[in-house]
């Protein structure tokens, strides 16, 4: 089963600010996705979906940038992501043998080390862009990490 996690709020900022209706576009765009508004809420939003099928990929869709990540009002880091490592260590398990996760966030594929740290936690491999990603593509290339060190790059969409 593959299911997409998106903040469909808008974003704060002024009307003409890139991204401030990044959200809501996703979710037109994906209208069978779960809502969320922090880490929890994705968890608990993919868990309940899932029920007791298992993911073949999980889409999270949110702003990111070189250090991190957003999972609604959550931003996730290497210096944080233990903080969130007990919520997100409860999709560990739920993946088919080749399932993954994919971070549709701008950017966040240049750090290796935070996708091998995710990885590490929900125990299948991570890929993300490493350029402006917009609804369906990323402007640059892909980086993929899976657990406890291996990292590929430069190809496309997984």
């Amino acid at each position: 089963m593959e299911i997409t996690a998106i903040d469909a709020r808008e974003s704060p900022g002024p009307l003409w600010a890139v991204g401030k209706f990044a959200g809501p576009m996703a979710k037109f765009t994906n209208p069978g996705a779960v809502s969320m508004h922090d880490v929890s809420s994705m968890v608990h939003a993919v868990v309940t979906r899932l029920g007791s099928a298992k993911l073949s990929r999980l889409n999270i869709i949110d702003h990111g940038n070189e250090q991190g990540f957003e999972i609604g009002d959550d931003l996730v880091t290497a210096a944080n992501i233990g903080q969130h490592a007990r919520q997100l260590g409860q999709l560990h398990g739920r993946f088919t043998a080749k399932g993954f996760v994919h971070l549709m966030h701008c950017k966040v594929g240049q750090d290796r080390l935070l996708l091998l740290m995710l990885s590490s936690i929900v125990g299948v491999r991570v890929y993300a862009g490493t350029g402006v990603d917009l609804p369906g593509m990323n402007l640059g290339s892909y980086t993929s990490c899976q657990a406890p060190s291996t990292c590929d790059s430069q190809f496309f969409r997984p």
